[in-house]
């Protein structure tokens, strides 16, 4: 846990040294509104990746709420990226944007998350990266159905958690789409299914028309594999070792 106390101290220092990195944050915190009417922001983050799929199904992180926002979450096996451009408190997703991105490769593995925003162009554009410590690359994209000046209101932010109300939480209920209701609740509010520091830390970027250039590595986040799967692993090598003994 020192280990991981200096990263996040050292990331809140970078931060506090450049206007884009706004602030660091770690699993379980909610903010105010720091993506509310702006057009570019990258969020970085850190994250051991459950055994999948997902049970339960976890919250990454969210910003604004119904109506307006936009959330990335981890139901079964898929990173799910909900960007709510629809009215509050009914289902209108003619405008919403949402895509999903299958991290079966990344189980049990710490990796970096990269969510981008740029709607500063003519294609307004939503990008997800994933990067695992074991060199596995992923990624998938969308382009907003409308332009967007921004794609977070000012209902809060959370991170490993839901703030309040969330991007998609009405459209749940259409065929086909993911099923975002299921974190509107007391086990995702700071309860039992909240994201602690020890599985998710990361650090927001508002108002930046290019993101850092290189994205973090999957080790630098301090952060370790499931104990689960890093038992499996110790026998393996325990194994192996027996086997060459003999």
């Amino acid at each position: 846990m020192k280990i991981l106390f200096s990263l996040l101290t050292l990331s809140f220092a970078l931060a506090a040294s450049s206007p884009a990195a706004i602030t660091a944050v770690s699993g379980g915190q909610t903010l105010g509104a720091p993506l509310q009417n702006v057009a570019d922001w990258t969020v970085d983050l850190g994250f051991v990746v459950p055994d999948l799929p997902a049970t339960p199904d976890r919250i990454l992180f969210e910003a604004g709420g119904d109506g307006l926002g936009i959330a990335l979450a981890l139901i079964g096996s898929d990173l799910v990226v909900y960007q709510d451009q629809g009215d509050f408190n009914s289902s209108s997703p003619a405008n919403d944007t949402w895509f999903t991105l299958d991290i079966t490769p990344l189980a049990g593995n710490v990796a970096t998350l990269r969510l981008d925003a740029d709607l500063s162009t003519a294609t307004d554009t939503i990008s997800l990266v994933a990067l695992g410590a074991n060199g596995t690359a992923l990624s998938n994209s969308a382009i907003l159905p409308v332009n967007g000046s921004g794609v977070a209101g000012s209902n809060g932010t959370g991170i490993g958690r839901t703030n309040a109300d969330l991007a998609g939480l009405d459209e749940s209920v259409e065929p086909g789409f993911p099923n975002m209701a299921q974190f509107v609740g007391a086990s995702y509010l700071g309860g039992a299914n909240t994201l602690g520091p020890e599985s998710l830390v990361g650090v927001i970027y508002s108002g930046v028309d290019q993101p850092p250039a290189s994205i973090p590595g999957a080790f630098s986040w301090g952060l370790v594999p499931e104990p689960s799967r890093a038992l499996l692993l110790a026998a393996g090598l325990v194994g192996v070792a027996l086997r060459r003994r003999r």
